[in-house]
């Protein structure tokens, strides 16, 4: 009998596999503990975010292969169709096109001139937050390194905005982080249902969008380079065209990497 398996058909399943749910509910509760497992799985490792496979990449020369010397054969896929409306058409969502040129215009923000302005907000939210630490106290790290995360980048992305509006983003942050979730695990016609878990999510996002918004609107207005990562996003122009971002651009950008920073940059120092 002649064999109709594919090569994706024989790529090994990561462990735990819950019906119509695949494996968001252990990549979400257990991250780490997850994606260590599924590396005993090979070199590529299938994983379901709801009934949709995805492949898990565990050698790094698929990832060059990938993300360098093939970059131009890939797109981002379904995954990223369903982030767009929750994160926007950030760096990390867009593709071909407006990937590149927002990578060009993004790109002056971490030039060597620019990183003398970011370690002083480093270590000036990092001697606020450790200011009432005590000997022999407890901390959740995890906890710890994501809030320093969130306020450094508040102070070079929403810098104008009091530390109410800041604690209100840092809360609205995971509940936009449960609706990517939520998307992923449940079909279409499903995850748009006007649930409580959806109004909180309508709720989050405005927030963000709100603090974002209005710190757009500042900068555009007073024009002058601050030497922070907002300061760039809103003035960046494109050298072909003599066009900045759109505030929409920016807004996207912002939510970006507020989501990226907190989400592996806080679990990565912790």
């Amino acid at each position: 009998m002649t064999s109709t398996a594919t090569p994706l058909d024989l790529v090994p399943t990561a462990p735990n596999r819950l019906p119509l749910l695949g494996h968001v509910i252990p990549l979400a509760r257990r991250p780490l503990e997850f994606l260590t497992d599924a590396r005993r799985g090979g070199d590529v490792v299938k994983v379901y975010l709801g009934t949709s496979p995805t492949y898990l990449l565990n050698s790094p020369d698929l990832i060059h292969q990938v993300f360098v010397t093939d970059a131009a054969k890939y797109h981002k896929g379904k995954l990223f169709d369903v982030l767009r409306p929750i994160l926007g058409n950030g760096l990390v969502n867009s593709e071909d096109v407006l990937h590149r040129r927002q990578r060009k215009l993004i790109r002056p923000a971490f030039q060597q001139n620019r990183l003398p302005g970011y370690v002083e907000a480093m270590s000036a939210v990092a001697a606020e937050r450790t200011a009432g630490w005590q000997p022999g106290q407890r901390l959740a790290v995890d906890e710890v390194t994501s809030d320093y995360v969130l306020r450094v980048l508040a102070r070079t992305l929403l810098p104008t905005q009091p530390t109410a509006v800041i604690n209100e983003v840092q809360r609205a942050l995971p509940v936009l982080m449960g609706e990517v979730l939520r998307q992923m695990a449940l079909p279409s016609t499903v995850a748009t249902w006007r649930t409580p878990g959806r109004r909180r999510y309508e709720r989050a996002k405005a927030v963000i969008h709100r603090a974002a918004d209005e710190v757009i609107a500042t900068y555009r207005a007073d024009g002058t380079d601050h030497g922070n990562l907002i300061s760039v996003l809103v003035n960046a122009r494109d050298d072909e065209t003599d066009e900045t971002m759109t505030d929409a651009q920016v807004r996207d950008e912002i939510v970006t990497m507020l989501v990226a920073a907190v989400d592996n940059a806080g679990v990565g120092l912790a």
